[in-house]
């Protein structure tokens, strides 16, 4: 995930990254951050060697970039999102300890700090130790209510540890900030559905499907759902729709065939 966000970023911005001296601040995942101080102007050097280590992660050399990212850190050794960054990059290079070793160490010294906790979360999930994936990220939402990342992951680990009716909770919340986000509204619809509250997951995977036409998933999960509830003709119609957005699809044409066989037994 860093590399790509790596590469999103211009050497025209990059230059003006050296020549100014100023670190970009991260992006929060939020709908509505509050407002936070301005950081301190890091030393030129620091903001040298971030932006040498940036171009050294562009070219896949991960090792060059954590030196380069290391020397920053060691000239501005205060900056939290430095530490945030280098712990990024020894995450993407495999180092998984280390990574989440410098964001402890951060987070002791800095414990309100969102960014550093986003990344803790990620590094816990990767190792599916979700319960402390799940503090990392309940931390954020107590710091920033509005944080769409912290909630969409909170819920992610509450589903996880079978914590539904939190995970029904968190994702809802989140819908409540963002009504169009289309990973909750589909996490939600799933969980719903296997707690067989049926309605409810209905609703939830037609909204999935209406924000993403191209997202097969959720209609085959729908018709599904109308099959485990043998609405039979309710499930075809759904099959019918999925054999016309995607001609190609195999499964779903047997599927038809299959239910055409079955819809006198219930209808």
């Amino acid at each position: 995930m860093t590399r790509a966000v790596f590469r999103n970023i211009s050497l025209f911005f990059l230059m003006i990254l050296i020549f100014s001296g100023c670190a970009a601040l991260p992006v929060r995942g939020s709908a509505a951050p509050p407002p936070q101080p301005a950081p301190p102007r890091p030393p030129a050097g620091a903001a040298l060697h971030y932006s040498m280590a940036v171009l050294q992660a562009l070219n896949d050399n991960m090792g060059e970039a954590i030196r380069e990212m290391e020397e920053a850190r060691r000239l501005d050794p205060s900056s939290p999102y430095l530490a945030k960054e280098i712990a990024s990059f020894y995450a993407e290079k495999g180092e998984t300890a280390k990574a989440l070793a410098i964001c402890r160490e951060t987070l002791a010294q800095y414990p309100d700090d969102i960014d550093n906790l986003l990344l803790l979360g990620g590094l816990y999930l990767n190792l599916k130790d979700y319960r402390s994936a799940a503090g990392a990220y309940r931390r954020v939402v107590e710091l920033d209510r509005q944080n769409i990342t912290a909630r969409f992951y909170l819920g992610t680990s509450h589903a996880e540890l079978k914590q539904f009716e939190e995970a029904i909770a968190e994702f809802r919340a989140l819908i409540g900030i963002d009504p169009n986000h289309f990973m909750a509204n589909y996490y939600l619809a799933r969980i719903l559905a296997d707690l067989e509250r049926y309605d409810e997951a209905e609703e939830g995977f037609k909204k999935t499907a209406a924000l993403r036409p191209e997202f097969e998933s959720a209609m085959i999960d729908l018709a599904q759902l109308y099959e485990r509830q043998k609405k039979i003709s309710q499930a075809i119609e759904i099959y019918k729709k999925i054999n016309e957005a995607f001609p190609t699809g195999i499964q779903s044409r047997i599927k038809l065939g299959e239910l055409f066989l079955r819809q006198e037994r219930y209808d």
